[in-house]
């Protein structure tokens, strides 16, 4: 899994508003989720980031992090690579905070394969975990303009998760297509789900940088654009920066 072309991503931006009520005994400060010691000493934001590098060496991990929660990722963070940490200018939800660390990989590595990973995962047996992460990526890279998810068997029918409806096995493949994504149905809905099969939605997935720009120019063209921007700008500053050096 050390391989050169293979990067993370941890999504650690969140505010995390539905789990304060819980974690405000628990933790105390402000009650972000990700930087909360549920377990032990460390921050599930800390737990993540050890899992993610048994996997993937530490320059190719990068963090995303709220510019609100600068204390917090300072505390939880310090060992980190100042360089691999990003900060996000303002909170745009889920797809912006991928795409922006997603731009730095594609200028340094435009045909990486990208891991992602929610930084508030509470994960009992990681080798099993991390075992089915490899698996995902050696299908991507079998497959390379499919991305993969990462499904978990449901114990009970939870209304507040995301579910994945799986299609019928291809035998060519491990994996298997999605029928459909639904996210947050009523108990009664979860309870068919769970019934037909579904699995819970984590999150976690794998896919080569370019599938995933084509797929973000498929649906959200107006977004691709605001991002090849951005990545113009940093193409430029690393330019300016080698000229810099050089001379």
């Amino acid at each position: 899994m050390m391989e050169r072309k293979l990067w993370g991503i941890v999504l650690a931006a969140g505010e995390g508003t539905r789990a304060r009520g819980f974690l405000r005994q628990l933790c105390g400060g402000r009650r972000i989720k990700q930087f909360c010691a549920v377990v032990d000493s460390r921050s599930m934001l800390e737990h993540t980031l050890v899992r993610v590098e048994r996997l993937i060496p530490r320059e190719h991990i990068l963090v995303v992090v709220s510019q609100n929660h600068q204390a917090e990722v300072t505390q939880h963070s310090a060992h980190w690579p100042v360089e691999n940490v990003i900060y996000q200018p303002a909170n745009r939800a889920t797809a912006p905070g991928i795409l922006l660390p997603l731009t730095y990989i594609s200028q340094q590595d435009p045909f990486a394969t990208v891991t992602v990973f929610p930084s508030d995962h509470f994960v009992v047996k990681e080798d099993p975990f991390l075992a089915a992460v490899g698996r995902a990526v050696t299908e991507v890279q079998h497959f390379p303009q499919q991305l993969v998810f990462l499904g978990a068997l449901p114990d009970q029918a939870a209304g507040d998760y995301g579910w994945i409806e799986p299609a019928k096995q291809d035998s060519s493949q491990e994996s298997r297509s999605v029928l459909r994504f639904v996210e947050k149905p009523s108990r009664v809905h979860a309870s068919e789900l769970m019934v037909r099969g579904a699995l819970w939605n984590t999150f976690v997935f794998a896919a080569r940088a370019t599938t995933l720009w084509a797929m973000v120019r498929q649906t959200a063209p107006d977004l691709a654009d605001a991002f090849e921007h951005i990545s113009s700008v940093l193409c430029l500053c690393r330019v300016l920066s080698t000229y810099w050096i050089t001379t």
